[in-house]
């Protein structure tokens, strides 16, 4: 148990008293007096908003006290002679801003900071009020001598790295925390209490503030880049596995950019994404979170390429082009889950190629360029090897040559202009690691798969989402191939950042926030609810957990995060859509195990509704509650939550009630139209996503739509592995002579369903292709009521029929 003692002004003695009766694991005291202070008693102080100075302070911190100061406290570092710099911005005045400058305040860390544990790399403590009392002492046109600087000032989801909120500082055995704003715990400040209470919890009784026993040193902010360091001496690291031969590549799923085409294309990986245009070749990479390249350029025979035609598949990009009267072609490839990319470039033999290109490893927006510190960059003796790091992180890029050689200069930035020369074929691959750990995992990789076997792993992957997933066949060539393609897309956008997380990303979604991907957790669960539809369990899985890891304090879920980290929550409609996330994920797969693991996330999420009631007058928020709340008993009653599932009913009445006319899709609203009989409209919407689809649209829930329609769309599925059966309504188009699905996965069983017409009558066959039988019940929508259907040569009649599926079984539906 952890002695607190904290000092701080008449007025804010009992708004403090209340705060920490709510920090378990510490015994406190508050007073207005340091003269109070019993030293030998005391493993931490508190200094909040007072400005005081005492001989005892310092021997006290060299044997292993611990002292927090908080706003105007911040400048006791200078008054004990640790510090020579103080604070500079000191404000004590009330909030003066227009709506744009009352966004939620708080703390961004470089990294995982003790005093962030539970909170990401950051948190926003308070939300400023046009006209209310507030108090700041930090730096702004000045940076702390001794200090290492904790975090720098974080607006909703921007950062102002200028503005450093809270520094620290060893001392002997123990250590300062300076944290200069954003610490109000007025009764003012509720919606934010649970953070604040964390931070402070960090501080008081984890390890937020230095002291000996912090097992490992704490990432700070390094002092922002200014120039690039020459590190020739320093050996570089060199990885096997460079050269193999790249033929075009066997894929399905080949789009084709014809020459003076405006359209862009983008490559994926787990680790990595590649963004490029037709008219001018790659434009960026990432390894997620850093940029590694951009500002490319390629001169073969002193000329730039033109006239270029690209062909883009889910494994690689190939680019021919012409420089003159050479021919040019270009390649690309991210490996499927490492942080390597190749880019090569070929000509004549005899032609001379020149590729330049521009790294900073700026990190992900809203991060800062230059914020990692200066560059250290590292060439080899023959100009074949290259590395690149900022002294301020772990990140390391590592530049291997095949062809050509390579030459670096310092540019401004400050960055790093690299250009390979050589003549004929060159290649080019970056190797990014998070640590040495990283980086001697991805050297175990090449050495074992060399670059023939990332290519392999990558079509090999390509080629099982194929066969391994749903496939559907109609009539209608386009339905198919942009169902195929769907799956690709959405499974490309699964992205492992480490240190974040692993979940589906969508690219940047705007031009001033730089970062090659970007979490997205609604969308994200729109394209897990579908992907589950289509068979492909890995990226609902992975965004399920992700999204229960970086969950709030208070219940919250991401509603945005950059892949450096920082990240907005919400309530509606995040909580909703990851509630049913949970709740599809377990009607899919039934794999309670897995679920289990994640129900404390999921009950802090359903329990933050239920305690605000975040529908009572949002009739659209109401229903997307109540439908996520319905969804979710299930799950509750087969992980023995019999209480709960009680209590989520009775909550899903109350919000239901509150929806009134009110609905919730969640999905494309062409599965509006089938759920309420309109059979024709649902089809239609279907065929018009495709065509968008297949014409290049851009928006995120293209993918998702266009799987959803076909699965629980026109083919009505609706499964429940929890209990081992399954749902299945199709309306079989009239002018259709044959439609199926194949490889449908509820749990552990494996369906096929095929429909066809025969002699005027509507003919399925239902076949259990792989696991355990199966509960179906089978609906044939657009049938008369009074249909007769013949299951296995047993008549029954309405139309509907419930069977075990233990083999193939016939159905055929007559008047």
């Amino acid at each position: 148990m952890r002695r607190v003692v904290i000092l701080t002004r008449d007025a804010a003695v009992d708004e403090l008293k209340e705060l920490l009766t709510s920090l378990p694991g510490i015994t406190s005291r508050v007073t207005t007096a340091l003269d109070d202070v019993r030293w030998q008693d005391t493993d931490c102080l508190w200094l909040h908003d007072v400005s005081v100075a005492s001989p005892h302070i310092l021997p006290w911190l060299n044997a292993g006290g611990r002292l927090l100061a908080t706003l105007s406290a911040t400048p006791v570092a200078v008054a004990l002679g640790v510090e020579t710099v103080s604070p500079d911005e000191i404000r004590d005045t009330l909030w003066d801003a227009d709506s744009a400058g009352i966004a939620p305040r708080g703390l961004a860390g470089f990294g995982p900071h003790p005093l962030f544990a539970e909170l990401q790399r950051g948190v926003c403590t308070w939300s400023p009020r046009a006209g209310a009392h507030y108090r700041w002492a930090v730096h702004l046109d000045s940076r702390p001598a001794s200090a290492g600087i904790v975090a720098v000032e974080q607006v909703d989801q921007s950062l102002t790295p200028a503005r450093i909120v809270a520094w620290e500082y060893a001392v002997g055995e123990g250590g300062i925390l300076c944290i200069g704003s954003g610490i109000y715990p007025d009764a003012a400040q509720q919606t934010h209490a649970p953070q604040l209470r964390t931070l402070l919890r960090n501080a008081l009784v984890g390890l937020g503030i230095p002291h000996r026993d912090r097992p490992l040193a704490a990432p700070c902010w390094p002092a922002p880049a200014t120039r690039v360091l020459r590190q020739d001496l320093v050996p570089v690291p060199e990885l096997p596995g460079h050269a193999g031969d790249w033929s075009d590549a066997a894929s399905s799923l080949v789009t084709e950019l014809p020459v003076g085409t405006l359209e862009s294309w983008r490559l994926t990986g787990r680790r990595a994404s590649l963004e490029g245009g037709d008219g001018q070749g790659l434009r960026q990479v990432w390894i997620h979170p850093y940029s590694i390249v951009r500002d490319a350029t390629v001169f073969v025979g002193g000329a730039a390429p033109v006239d270029a035609t690209a062909v883009v598949t889910p494994s690689e990009v190939v680019r021919r082009s012409v420089a003159g009267d050479i021919p040019v072609t270009e390649r690309w490839m991210a490996a499927l889950e490492h942080p390597v990319v190749y880019w090569e470039v070929a000509a004549a033999a005899e032609s001379a190629v020149r590729i330049e290109w521009t790294a900073d490893l700026r990190r992900a927006w809203p991060d800062p360029a230059g914020g990692g510190g200066d560059l250290e960059l590292a060439v080899s003796p023959g100009g074949h090897h290259a590395a690149l790091r900022a002294v301020g992180d772990p990140f390391h890029l590592i530049i291997d040559v095949d062809g050509a050689t390579l030459e670096a200069a310092p540019t401004a930035g400050p960055a790093v202009r690299f250009s390979v020369c050589g003549t004929g074929r060159c290649r080019i691959r970056f190797t990014g690691a998070a640590d040495l750990g990283d980086l001697e995992r991805s050297r175990q990789v090449l050495a074992r798969r060399g670059f023939a076997g990332l290519r392999k792993q990558r079509g090999d992957h390509e080629r099982e989402l194929a066969t391994y997933a749903t496939s559907i066949e109609t009539p209608e060539p386009r339905l198919m191939e942009a169902f195929e393609r769907a799956k690709a897309a959405m499974d490309g956008a699964l992205t492992g950042t480490p240190g974040v997380g692993r979940g589906l990303a969508l690219a940047s979604p705007r031009a001033d926030r730089p970062g090659g991907a970007w979490y997205a957790g609604p969308d994200g669960c729109l394209r897990a609810m579908a992907q589950l539809a289509a068979g492909d369990r890995g990226g609902p899985r992975d965004t399920l957990k992700f999204l229960s890891l970086t969950q709030d304090v208070d219940g919250r879920i991401v509603e945005e995060c950059s892949t450096s980290g920082i990240a907005r929550f919400g309530v509606t409609p995040a909580i909703p859509l990851y509630l049913l996330l949970a709740a599809k994920y377990a009607g899919w797969t039934g794999e309670l195990d897995f679920l289990a693991q994640r129900w404390s996330a999921i009950r802090r999420a359903f329990e933050l509704g239920l305690a605000t009631q975040p529908w009572s007058a949002d009739p659209p928020a109401a229903a997307a509650w109540a439908s996520a709340l319905e969804a979710l008993q299930p799950l509750a009653e087969s992980l023995g939550h019999s209480e709960t599932a009680e209590e989520l009913a009775a909550a899903a009445g109350t919000a239901r009630s509150a929806a009134g006319s009110a609905t919730f899709p969640a999905g494309p609203s062409g599965l509006a139209d089938y759920e309420e009989g309109l059979l024709e409209e649902g089809l239609d919407e279907w065929r018009r996503l495709v065509g968008e689809f297949l014409r290049g649209g851009s928006g995120w829930d293209l993918p998702a739509a266009v799987a959803s329609l076909a699965v629980e769309g026109l083919w009505g599925v609706r499964p429940n592995a929890l209990e081992g059966a399954v749902q299945i309504a199709p309306w079989f188009p009239p002018d259709w002579d044959a439609m199926s699905i194949e490889r449908l996965r509820i749990g552990r069983t494996v369906l096929t369903v095929g429909l066809r017409r025969r002699f005027g009558q509507v003919a399925a066959r239902v076949e259990r292709v792989h696991g355990p039988r199966i509960h179906v019940e089978f609906h044939l929508r657009g049938t008369a009521a009074e249909s007769a259907v013949q299951v296995d040569d047993v008549e029954l009649r309405g139309g509907r029929v419930g069977f075990e599926a233990d083999g193939a079984h016939a159905l055929e539906w007559h008047s």
